[in-house]
């Protein structure tokens, strides 16, 4: 088996085989917890994504992050969901909920994830903010377009790094700049 060399081939590896996945992989995937013995199907997808060798410490990180990805993933065929998108962001799809036609559906656009949640989540200790983020995710998980990705990167990213201010502040960032679009587009809209 061929391992990919750089960590964006390897996210993006993770994501592809994730989806390849059986719905039994997938949902032992799902109730997979970081703290205990990972199932069968966590091993294949790190061995073929080049994760194998990471430290037992990574590794629990690295299974919170499948569990998230897993959740993301819906029941059934996977032929045209798409998982990892590079250009978006956690913090949009915090704000619009993984959904492409979420500001348009009249009124001023209301973020899926509100600001006031969005700042405790922000604020919380690192330690905490793992299991908010899987909170969040299911939530997102029940109304995301399957066409639209999440940057599973930056899922990684976050919980390898959970201290990571200048992390954090990319995220209030995507997530207002998300917000700001959708309510100029649904000002323009109302002055036409």
């Amino acid at each position: 088996m061929s391992q990919p060399d750089t960590f964006a081939a390897q996210v993006a590896t993770l994501s592809a085989q994730l989806l390849k996945f059986d719905g039994g992989d997938r949902a032992a995937l799902r109730r997979m917890e970081p703290d205990t013995p990972a199932p069968p199907a966590y091993w294949r997808l790190v061995t073929v994504a080049g994760f194998i060798h990471w430290s037992e410490e990574k590794q629990a990180v690295l299974r919170r992050v499948v569990r998230q990805m897993a959740l993301l993933v819906p029941a059934g065929e996977t032929d045209k969901v798409t998982l990892h998108k590079t250009d978006r962001p956690l913090g949009a799809v915090l704000c619009d909920g993984g959904d492409g036609e979420w500001a348009s559906r009249g009124g001023p656009p209301q973020p899926v994830i509100s600001e006031d949640r969005l700042a405790r989540f922000l604020a919380m200790p690192a330690r905490g903010r793992g299991d908010a983020l899987d909170r969040m995710l299911r939530g997102i998980a029940r109304r995301r377009s399957p066409a639209l990705g999440i940057d599973c990167g930056e899922l990684l990213m976050l919980a390898l790094r959970p201290d990571d201010t200048a992390r954090l502040n990319d995220i209030a960032r995507d997530y207002y700049r998300r917000l700001d679009q959708a309510t100029r587009s649904a000002q323009q809209k109302a002055t036409a």
